[in-house]
């Protein structure tokens, strides 16, 4: 009786065993796999000077392999490291790099092959802890299937905030076959959701660029613009027609022919509250007149060129005052418009010189900003005087592409370029009245150096779009975006959720053995 007892003790015992045995822990008594250590494992037998890395055999043994130390060493397909740059590495090898210019590959027989695309940038929830007095944010983040997806990338496209959206019609992008490519799409961004609303086709403008576009309050007009272009012998094609879109009813009407200004393209435009104004911009040449269009009407009047200013083709300026249009004509011309008499008024000319940048000029409610090498000039139209305001402390980096009036502060964009002369960021200067003096903030987000869009839309700057010209990598070329930035004109928004660029922009630049 005690012998059998025993056995059955035994049996039991066994059989607890195997079950408690099918998962063993070192450090914990809850182990969740064959083998679960709660620490560092260290094995005595790999241990050697220097790092390594962890390989296995054919048997399946642990081995373990020493790195080279060699900062160009590469680890190859058979397991082992070799040189990137004095060989090893057989022809077709793509290696990464930091630097976008990397001499060194280029001189060991690697050509510059690409760049990986913004999806290796690492994010943060938005908004979060900043000590930035301004917060930004992209405007869409690819890859969320919830929204719907950014217009393509492109420049040149028409923009225009409605109050409430931002309005993206046409433009172009520069293909692999160096052909310019003309787009006649578009789509309504709304900020409150980050997401897209693509416009519809039927009676749209067809495809052009530097096109005229104003917001009358119900409907976005856009006109003009640059139809196409045969690189081959320089036959340009340029618009006279327009399109209105309305966002209540999503749909597009044609703007009259009759009596339309000539075609051209970056005419300057503003919205009088009861026309839309249209003032020089170029066919090749700059074209010194307009018209007024009435689209409650579907009509245009000409507008008079007596005591008109002669116009700057491509960077005419027009600002309404609420009773006239101020236009910053040729070199430093300036002269004022009052669209219901039809009468032209010569202005002071700008002190800035006749070769200031146009790009560089506000209107804040009761004067003409215009800041030019460390100056600020101020013009009032009601007295018809300039006066110049000195702000020091400030060494430009590189070009002011856009100004915007915030309501309250100047805001310039600017291009960074190195001391080569290569494009290399973005940033945007504020400048405070009440201090008399500008600090800057750069955009961490994807850079654009031409032909990108910026709008006041609210509580907040839009910029979207544009492309930048990679000139310092091999032959050169164009990487056109369909991303922006939000940048928020004071902090303690309401900011909508979604993910911002942590800093860390973590770029790689490939490069292929030749």
């Amino acid at each position: 009786m005690k012998r059998n007892y025993f056995l059955l003790l035994s049996s039991l015992l066994l059989q607890h065993f195997l079950v408690k045995a099918q998962n063993v822990g070192i450090g914990t008594t809850n182990p969740q796999q064959k083998l679960h250590v709660a620490g560092d494992i260290r094995v005595d037998g790999m241990a050697n000077p220097g790092n390594g890395m962890i390989i296995t055999n054919e048997q399946g043994d642990l081995l373990r392999m020493n790195f080279t130390g060699n900062a160009d060493d590469v680890l190859k397909g058979n397991g082992s490291f070799g040189p990137a740059l004095s060989g090893g590495l057989p022809a077709g090898t793509i290696v990464g790099s930091a630097d976008p210019n990397s001499q060194p590959l280029k001189s060991n027989g690697y050509s510059f092959f690409g760049e990986m695309p913004t999806m290796f940038t690492s994010y943060l929830p938005f908004p979060s802890q900043t000590s930035e007095p301004y917060l930004t944010a992209p405007t869409y983040e690819a890859g969320d299937t919830a929204k719907i997806a950014a217009p393509a990338s492109r420049g040149g496209h028409s923009a225009s905030w409605t109050g409430s959206q931002l309005f993206i019609w046409g433009g172009y992008q520069i293909g692999a076959d160096v052909g310019i490519h003309f787009l006649n799409d578009g789509a309504m961004y709304n900020p409150s959701t980050d997401s897209w609303t693509p416009l519809p086709a039927l009676n749209a403008p067809t495809k052009r660029v530097y096109a005229s576009s104003v917001w009358t309050g119900t409907e976005i007009i856009v006109w003009g613009g640059l139809d196409s272009i045969n690189l081959a012998n320089g036959f340009a094609v340029f618009n006279n027609n327009g399109r209105k879109y309305n966002p209540a009813t999503n749909t597009w009407t044609t703007t009259s022919l009759a009596l339309a200004p000539a075609a051209r393209m970056n005419a300057a435009s503003a919205w009088t509250g009861a026309n839309m104004v249209i003032w020089g911009g170029s066919n090749g040449s700059a074209l010194s007149n307009g018209a007024r269009y009435n689209p409650a009407t579907n009509s245009w009047s000409s507008i008079s060129t007596l005591n008109a200013p002669l116009a700057d083709g491509n960077k005419d300026r027009v600002f309404w005052t609420g009773s006239t249009l101020i236009v910053l004509g040729y070199q430093d011309t300036v002269a004022r418009y009052n669209p219901n008499t039809n009468v032209w008024s010569i202005s002071a000319r700008c002190p800035a010189g006749d070769y200031y940048n146009k790009s560089a000029a506000v209107w804040t409610g009761n004067e003409l900003w215009v800041y030019h090498n460390q100056k600020l000039y101020k013009y009032n139209p009601s007295t018809n005087i300039w006066t110049t305001l000195n702000i020091g402390g400030i060494t430009w980096p590189g070009s002011i592409t856009h100004a915007v009036w915030t309501d309250s502060e100047m805001w310039l964009f600017v291009n960074e370029y190195d001391s080569e002369g290569r494009f290399a960021g973005n940033r945007y200067y504020i400048y405070r009245p009440s201090e008399n003096s500008f600090y800057y903030s750069h955009i961490n987000y994807e850079a654009v150096q031409s032909d990108m869009s910026v709008n006041k839309a609210g509580g907040m700057v839009i910029r979207w779009g544009g492309f930048a010209h990679l000139e310092n990598q091999d032959g050169g070329s164009y990487r056109f975006s369909r991303r922006g930035v939000r940048i928020y004109l004071i902090s303690g928004l309401n900011i909508p959720a979604g993910f911002a660029p942590s800093g860390h922009n973590n770029k790689l630049y490939l490069y292929r053995k030749d």
